[in-house]
């Protein structure tokens, strides 16, 4: 299914499936002109979020474990979510190592992140 929303940002979503231990997720953040994309990638699926500038300058990556329709902290998955790998590479053709930290403060579920070094840090419930 696609769906989209209002003026103000143009959301295109596709629900990205089929992907567990092991699988390879990409993301990317585009500037074009006055907007901004943000894309979410697993193999060809494709969801994508586009955002006027509005004089933002983006220097800030998130990375988020995002749940629905959990009831209990039983529903959480046991072990982490590994995020590895992780690359940030400019328009120019630049790399940078991004610094991680946990903004989010105390979950109900005991939500902890672990930062390892720049570019492996997990995500876990429970």
């Amino acid at each position: 299914t696609q769906s989209r929303s209002s003026a103000a940002s143009d959301v295109y979503k596709r629900q990205l499936y089929g992907f567990g231990p092991g699988s390879s997720l990409t993301a990317q953040i585009l500037s074009s002109g006055d907007s901004w994309t943000v894309n979410s990638i697993f193999g060809s699926r494709n969801t994508a979020l586009t955002v006027p500038n509005a004089g933002r300058s983006w220097n800030v990556l998130d990375t988020t474990l995002e749940t629905y329709s959990v009831t209990q902290c039983g529903n959480f998955p046991t072990g982490a979510a590994i995020f590895s790998e992780l690359e940030v590479g400019y328009t120019d053709g630049s790399r940078g190592s991004p610094s991680w930290y946990d903004q989010s403060g105390a979950t109900e579920c005991n939500g902890r992140l672990t930062v390892y070094n720049p570019n492996y840090i997990t995500i876990q419930h429970n």
